[in-house]
């Protein structure tokens, strides 16, 4: 089980700790405290707090702003790190894959390769999604929706 903190900069700058991404500008310092370990972060946007989730491999996830990474607890690295083009909204697991949903892009991960398997840009930005029997459907804020077939990753 991890805590997260918001801290202010000056405990930001004298933890040593592996540092995931750090933010050019205006910053928001956190911290995530798991079992003993620190890893530190900052990121752009103040009212926001960062999606986290654990993955059971020893890995945590973390999602926000324009920053996406996955943090393997015994490597003490991050094992990988995406930078949309635009904003960070949401994770969905399915049993060994990570699916990221960012504002105008959807990407598949493998969580045991750590591997993009798939990136879809949407028309249009998202409102909501749907995962049946391996299609996820995908809702825009225009009203339109588009449907996508994740059966050869998913089986």
């Amino acid at each position: 089980m991890f805590s997260f903190y918001k801290i202010e900069r000056d405990e930001y700058d004298n933890l040593k700790c592996p540092c995931l991404f750090e933010f050019d500008g205006d910053r928001t310092y956190a911290k995530i405290e798991f079992d003993g370990d620190l890893i530190k972060f900052a990121y752009s946007t103040i009212g926001v707090a960062p999606e986290i989730m654990e993955t059971g491999n020893d890995e945590i996830i973390i999602g926000v702003d324009l920053d996406v990474c996955i943090y393997n607890r015994t490597k003490k690295s991050v094992v990988l790190h995406i930078k949309p083009i635009c904003f960070f909204c949401e994770f969905l697991r399915v049993k060994d894959k990570l699916i990221v949903f960012t504002e105008l892009d959807v990407y598949l991960i493998n969580l045991y390769t750590h591997e993009i398997e798939m990136e879809f840009s949407y028309p249009d930005v998202y409102t909501t999604y749907e995962l049946n029997d391996n299609i996820l459907k995908m809702n825009y804020i225009e009203g339109r929706e588009t449907s996508i077939d994740l059966s050869q990753f998913l089986s």
